[in-house]
């Protein structure tokens, strides 16, 4: 938890690190949580199932920052 009481909510660097630490912190509960799947093929399914939303998750909020700062509209507007 040292690293999201260091980061600050008004860069959006330390924005971005801290949301992914808290993605992995939270993917790393979850992996706990499927540890009591005694059947091991389960167990990899719920861990993989895991992965990906965490991923997902992760790549989402970069690509939702990245559009956010394309210049997209500066072009549209300037061809008028």
């Amino acid at each position: 938890m040292l690293p999201l009481a260091v980061a600050s909510p008004f860069d959006d660097r330390d924005h971005t690190f801290a949301w992914v630490f808290i993605v992995l912190a939270a993917m790393c509960v979850g992996q706990v949580l499927t540890l009591r799947e005694t059947w091991v093929d389960l167990r990899y399914t719920y861990q993989s199932l895991l992965l990906l939303v965490g991923f997902v998750a992760i790549m989402a909020k970069m690509a939702w920052q990245s559009l956010a700062q394309a210049p997209l509209r500066k072009h549209a507007a300037a061809a008028r």
